[in-house]
């Protein structure tokens, strides 16, 4: 046994401290202003028994892939669909490959154990390559469904508005698969689901609510939970769905017992983090996973809320493997939860909400 194991530290650990210093060499600083170096000692430097990311998309095209050094930061991630969306489009329309392996070793740098894998928008999007991946690193991965037939279109931005007839066919199809594929895929729950658009027109949120009724209901027997994002995106289309969710209130008060992740938590907009703060608190079934939020978002939520609540996740994907976890772990240290609300956030409140079994 080398030294290191021999006073106590992993190699988790060392990662943990890596990733960290590696932060402060971006921002200056893991403590918010005002603090001092005799503040407590950042969270992710206390060692959890696991560290799952909620939020992790499988799959890319090699057009996108090329693309990754011009993107350092969520807000580069943002513009470059404004900047580019030519080359974004045509880059997006690319068959998709398998990235799983480089994501593993993104994870592994940072002492990730554990991932909630789903598509990636884009040409051929498989929930059969995430089943797949899940099924290869079993003890890594948990599979998320989305739509396929959506995931194309919005990952080519050629999502045209569908008839209400067609609402109806999408939300009765999606509702037989989670009926019937979940179950033969192994899937643990509805990844990143944007509703407008594709089982609803509707801007009424009593109208939305009974469009999503047939997907709510066969989520309900098995308490399977359901992502909806929130704050802006980099996808065309469904913009007034995500940014101001106070739409889902409606929702969750119709199916109280089916979890609801706000995943994003508003995306570091003040206005969309007040939309979600104000459904959560409303609503016990409302979950929020803290991808791209700020640290003064995360630690009102976690007074607002509570830490077993909130899920930490990072949105890593093909192009933001140059920033997700430093991100991560910068707005977490920021925020600076306690040891035990740093539990939670890092992986009981998913192993919960997702019923992994991590626990047992």
């Amino acid at each position: 046994m080398d030294k290191y194991h021999k006073e106590g530290i992993t190699r988790r650990d060392l990662m943990m401290l890596g990733a960290a210093s590696a932060a402060v060499g971006v921002t200056g600083s893991l403590l918010p202003a005002g603090s001092s170096a005799n503040a407590a000692e950042p969270a992710t430097r206390h060692r959890t028994r696991f560290l799952l990311d909620c939020h992790v998309h499988v799959g890319g095209s090699p057009g996108l892939a090329a693309m990754i050094d011009q993107v350092h930061s969520p807000k580069d991630y943002l513009a470059l669909r404004g900047k580019q969306p030519v080359a974004f489009a045509k880059a997006a329309g690319e068959p998709q490959i398998d990235n799983s392996n480089d994501l593993i070793a993104i994870m592994e740098k940072h002492g990730v154990t554990h991932g909630l894998i789903q598509p990636t928008p884009g040409r051929n999007a498989s929930n059969e390559r995430i089943a797949e991946v899940a099924r290869n690193h079993k003890d890594r991965f948990f599979p998320l469904y989305r739509p396929e037939s959506a995931l194309g279109a919005l990952g080519t931005g050629s999502m045209e508005p569908p008839t209400k007839e067609e609402c109806r066919a999408n939300a009765r199809t999606e509702a037989d698969a989670i009926e019937n594929l979940f179950p033969k895929l192994g899937m643990v729950g509805m990844g990143e689901f944007v509703a407008g658009g594709y089982v609803t027109t509707a801007l009424d949120p009593i109208e939305i609510s009974r469009d999503m009724g047939p997907i709510m209901e066969a989520l309900r027997p098995k308490k399977l939970p359901i992502m909806l994002p929130t704050g802006s995106s980099g996808w065309k289309g469904g913009l007034f769905y995500i940014y101001e969710p106070i739409w889902v209130d409606e929702v969750a008060g119709n199916f109280p017992d089916v979890p609801i992740v706000l995943t994003k938590m508003g995306r570091s907009i003040p206005t969309s983090f007040d939309a979600c703060l104000t459904v959560a608190k409303r609503n016990s079934n409302v979950y929020f996973d803290l991808t791209e939020t700020s640290e003064v978002h995360l630690r009102e939520a976690i007074d607002q809320i509570g830490a077993h609540r909130i899920m930490f996740g990072t949105d890593l994907h093909g192009l933001s493997v140059n920033y997700a976890y430093e991100h991560g772990f910068h707005t977490v240290d920021g925020a600076q939860p306690s040891e035990e609300e740093w539990e939670w956030i890092a992986w009981r409140t998913a192993d919960t909400v997702y019923q992994l079994g991590l626990e047992g």
